[in-house]
């Protein structure tokens, strides 16, 4: 199985446990103790985007959820939606996350970003319910009087369930997203720039990892350290590119 299979299984596995039991959220460096910088932008196709939920939809919002690995263990890092967007119905700016790290430990930062929105439509489905039923049985039990055994009807109530159909508005939630993933070692009081880049929403997004240095001129220069592009399900159509994120445009927020 290549890199890419695994990176995607990954991010499925990452989705589905931080929605389904919890993740712990990442402890950030305290004031005053080693860390490490991050600073993380964001660049989807937002015209993409505003075409995936389907006319009529609700609750129309871009997720964004960062996850980081530390010594074998998942951490919480930033989970939100903005529905910002949708409202405007045109490009909106997308902020840049910034924070903190423990430094001198190998992480892996993961970027998973989602259009996810909600429908509502009148469905016949199976649903149920506990129904009280009264049951009679012989039981064996003792006579206190003459200390002899007898056997007895008793009736007692237990419930069983019960399928049955209605005819009811039933809300369904929709998502499209991709995800990248990226590993170094953060150095103390360094500060590192993640351009996360995702063309087509679902697919073919992509994450790259810089270091900042100091050029000797009063100015910085980016020193790429790791690079990942994750490859998926081709689209039947060309999506639209949006225009590329330079790294520099990182540099100066």
């Amino acid at each position: 199985m290549n890199k890419t299979a695994l990176n995607t299984i990954l991010l499925i596995f990452l989705s589905v446990l931080a929605t389904s039991c919890g993740m712990k959220q990442y402890e950030l460096p305290k004031e005053g103790e080693p860390a490490a910088l991050i600073k993380l932008k964001t660049q989807y196709n937002q015209e993409k985007a505003l075409e995936l939920p389907v006319a009529g939809s609700f609750n129309r919002n871009i997720g964004t959820m960062v996850n980081i690995k530390v010594e074998d263990t998942w951490y919480r890092i930033i989970s939100n939606s903005d529905s910002t967007l949708f409202t405007e119905a045109s490009a909106v700016e997308v902020p840049i996350h910034t924070f903190k790290v423990h430094p001198d430990k190998p992480i892996i930062l993961s970027t998973n970003l989602s259009v996810n929105w909600q429908t509502q439509k009148t469905e016949t489905v199976w649903e149920t319910k506990r129904v009280p039923k009264q049951v009679t049985e012989w039981v064996r039990e003792k006579d206190y009087h003459t200390g002899q055994y007898r056997s007895v009807q008793k009736t007692k109530t237990v419930y069983e369930q019960e399928r049955y159909q209605v005819t009811k508005p039933v809300t369904r939630n929709h998502t499209q997203w991709c995800g990248a993933t990226v590993s170094f070692l953060p150095e103390n009081d360094n500060i590192y720039l993640l351009d996360f880049t995702s063309p087509a929403i679902d697919t073919g997004c992509s994450m790259s990892a810089f270091k900042q240095t100091p050029d000797g001129n009063g100015k910085f220069k980016l020193e790429i350290i790791e690079q990942e592009h994750v490859e998926e399900v081709p689209q039947v159509e060309k999506p639209h590119e949006p225009e590329p994120v330079k790294a520099e445009d990182i540099v100066n927020k």
